[in-house]
Order: C-alpha cells, then structure tokens, then sequence
C-alpha cells in the first residue's frame, strides 16, 4: 500500500459503492474514507438498498457521478436523528 504518512494513502481498493468522494477522485484519503463507507453500510443495512446505485445498462461512471453529485434520498422510515448521523457520514467533500 502506497503511503504518504501514518494516515493518509493513495492507492484505490474496495468495492465502488462504497468509495467516498476522495477516492473516486484520486485524492488523497484518509480515516474520514472508512467513516463514508460505513455510513453507506449503515444505510443499506437499514432499507436494504445502497444510497448510490447504478441502473441497468449504467456504468461504473454513472456510479462515479452519483457519488460525486447525487443528493442523498433517505426512506420515509429512517428518523430525524438517523437522517442527521447519515448525512454527517456520507459528507462530500473532495479535494
């Protein structure tokens, strides 16, 4: 694994939909990477969907670009509270 310190990288691993912002981007990434992804954990585990998906006959990009550009839509059911913890997890914010 590629290292710049103790906490930052750059090389690309993990399953798309779980890549935040800066690694599809190519940033460099640190802890707040691992928060994203188990934000987009925590919001499958509750509705059994992922907030970003790709549609048949999308690609990859299409992934990329929701990822990037996509406001999250929160099921009726999640609470206040829920919907706060989310959107403070799922922050975008690439350099």
């Amino acid at each position: 694994m590629a290292k710049t310190s103790k906490s930052t990288k750059l090389n690309l691993a993990g399953s798309p939909i779980y890549m935040s912002p800066e690694v599809v981007c190519g940033s460099i990434y640190d802890k707040e990477t691992d928060i994203w992804s188990l934000g987009v954990t925590l919001f499958f585990l509750a509705s059994l969907v992922h907030p970003f998906e790709c549609s048949k006959g999308e690609t990859l990009q299409d992934l990329y670009n929701q990822i990037l550009t996509s406001q999250i839509k929160f099921p009726v059911q999640f609470s206040s509270q829920f919907k706060d913890l989310l959107s403070k997890m799922l922050h975008k914010k690439p350099e």
